[in-house]
């Protein structure tokens, strides 16, 4: 019988890149960002007939506008990845790319770190620790450091078989339907953006994120 499997994650955590690689399992439609519209809708009004293997990315608002207890939801999926990064690499590529300067009014800082993003990030973890029994938890860090041991993990999870010749950008024809649109200029996976905050933050603001988000850093199975 085929499955749906739904990625969960927090923006500039990686997950375009995992989205991209799951096009590996032959056997799995995947739909990006804006694909995915039209299959969300249709999951939350609990109206899907699917005739094969699929997995949706939805945009990560998703996870703000709807509470992690929203159970009908969850009811219509069948398995569940969500993507980590650690929460600093996170920060710094948000503030990278804008859109942190785009998501808040409010400029209020503390150690020169915009503290509304502890907010969002916390919102949208709540759907991965209030059902932590129910996620595959992959990590960027690990996803790119070795990713065939990452996808033979995920492929016992799934239960699908994948080409790992096909955990190759080059051969995978990228195209991009929302998400980072850098993928689409990278020639192949590299390790550069990990663990980045220990070069360019100082110790104030590490200090911070760890009174902040410490406990669920540890619970993501990162090193603190």
């Amino acid at each position: 019988m085929p499955e749906s499997i739904l990625i969960g994650y927090h923006r500039r955590s990686g997950s375009t890149l995992l989205m991209n690689l799951m096009n590996a399992f032959d056997s799995l439609k995947v739909y990006g960002e804006v694909p995915s519209i039209p299959i969300m809708l249709r999951y939350v009004l609990g109206n899907v007939r699917i005739k094969k293997n699929i997995c949706v990315k939805p945009m990560d608002i998703f996870y703000i506008a709807y509470p992690e207890n929203f159970k009908r939801f969850y009811k219509t999926f069948d398995k569940f990845v969500w993507i980590s990064r650690m929460p600093m690499d996170t920060y710094l590529s948000d503030m990278e790319t804008g859109y942190m300067y785009l998501s808040y009014l409010s400029r209020k800082e503390r150690e020169g770190i915009r503290v509304k993003f502890f907010d969002r990030w916390e919102n949208v973890y709540s759907h991965y620790f209030a059902n932590e029994d129910k996620w595959h938890l992959v990590r960027y860090e690990d996803l790119t450091n070795d990713t065939a041991e990452t996808f033979n993990a995920l492929s016992d999870y799934l239960g699908l078989d994948f080409s790992p010749e096909k955990l190759d950008l080059e051969a995978l024809n990228l195209n991009w339907d929302g998400g980072d649109t850098k993928i689409l200029e990278t020639g192949d996976i590299h390790t550069k953006s990990r663990f980045r905050y220990k070069k360019e933050m100082h110790e104030g603001q590490i200090d911070l994120f760890m009174n902040r988000l410490g406990e669920k850093i540890a619970r993501l199975g990162y090193d603190i």
